[in-house]
């Protein structure tokens, strides 16, 4: 059964990837605080490392066509095993909605209104998004491009305007940390800003074209990660060592361009950037999370659950952390790990024991 009557294009799938992957832009300072000056080398292998997983995820949405991430569970693992897997991923999911939408209301209460209760920026920003999900993907892909187009354009026009104070001897001396350091960093990019796509799941099924799919993926994942080492590079530059001990370096960076007393406040520019593509992003893991509940629920519609969803996420999201401290080094110590199940290890697992099994058997012409 698909709840989602709402098509949406190959082009609309990489731009809601490209929109996703950026959302977590403001993450890469996880990976500055141990790798440092070398982040940029550090985006590059995991980008190398996510393809194989990526590629399974891909796989799987072709083998099993029309069909989304519960589905597919349950004609794996069955009945009750893929019951119980599933309603792991959607507390999952669930748990990257919250800590998503707390990072930007930690980002807002942190820079633009600290004096303003993190609560409000939280349910409105559930609350927009909400509003998003309700008027279903076909909105969310339309709008996705826009805010891509609009993202690219304020990372060449922040980069430019930057080059003044940027010192290229801060990357200088190359891999001088042990290797271990560099892994622990690459897991960190690899589990937070490249796999967590796995969700793109419960938004493939509702293609209108399954031919491009991986195609289309796969460059929405490379010109992102293209983007991602952009910024990276820019900031260390600009802010040299000092860019790991920021929350968030791309604000700090853009904080100190000053083109002739005119050309000032250009932090506001990084500002409406993260607001646009994590706004995207929380859409899109809003959705997911919702579909999968009506999924589990047999429900005809997932709008009915998109309120409740949104106040459990908010709910969420204020009790996860009590401070920012906590919550990046709970991101740099432990949430890599805890995710590895779901990103890495599940969706090659599955696609072997579909392999195993025979699986897809066709039933009248349908999947079972």
């Amino acid at each position: 059964m698909n709840i989602e009557k709402g098509k949406i294009s190959d082009f609309e799938l990489m731009f809601l990837i490209l929109c996703f992957i950026l959302g977590s832009i403001t993450f890469i300072s996880f990976a500055d605080t141990i790798t440092k000056h070398d982040t940029w080398i550090v985006i590059i292998s995991a980008y190398a490392a996510s393809i194989p997983f990526i590629l399974s995820y891909i796989l799987l949405v072709k083998k099993f066509p029309g069909k989304n991430l519960i589905q597919i569970n349950d004609i794996i693992y069955g009945r009750y095993l893929g019951k119980l897997i599933s309603i792991l991923y959607i507390w999952f999911i669930l748990t990257l909605l919250s800590l998503n939408l707390k990072g930007l209301a930690d980002f807002y209460t942190g820079f633009i209104m600290p004096e303003t209760p993190s609560l409000l920026f939280l349910a409105v920003c559930a609350l927009v998004c909400a509003y998003a999900v309700q008027n279903g993907l076909e909105s969310m892909g339309r709008i996705s491009a826009v805010i891509f187009f609009i993202i690219t354009l304020n990372i060449i026009v922040s980069s430019l305007l930057g080059m003044g104070d940027m010192d290229f001897s801060n990357f200088l001396p190359v891999f001088e940390m042990p290797l271990k350091t560099y892994f622990q960093s690459i897991h960190i990019i690899l589990t937070i800003q490249m796999c967590e796509i796995i969700v793109f799941l419960m938004v493939m099924p509702n293609l209108n074209n399954f031919k491009h799919t991986g195609k289309y993926t796969l460059l929405g994942l490379t010109i992102s990660t293209l983007l991602l080492m952009s910024v990276s590079i820019r900031n260390t530059a600009v802010l040299g060592v000092t860019s790991s001990i920021y929350f968030s370096d791309s604000y700090q960076a853009l904080r100190l361009i000053d083109i002739g007393d005119v050309l000032t406040k250009m932090d506001i520019l990084f500002a409406i950037g993260l607001t646009l593509v994590l706004f995207i992003k929380n859409c899109v893991l809003y959705y997911a999370t919702v579909a999968g509940m009506s999924q589990m629920l047999n429900l005809r519609s997932y709008k009915p659950l998109i309120l409740p969803v949104g106040s459990i996420a908010v709910c969420l999201a204020i009790i996860l952390f009590d401070s920012v401290i906590e919550h990046n080094l709970h991101a740099r110590s432990y949430h890599a790990i805890l995710v590895t199940p779901f990103e890495l290890i599940l969706p090659p697992l599955s696609l072997l024991i579909a392999k195993i099994r025979g699986l897809p058997k066709k039933q009248g012409g349908e999947c079972k």
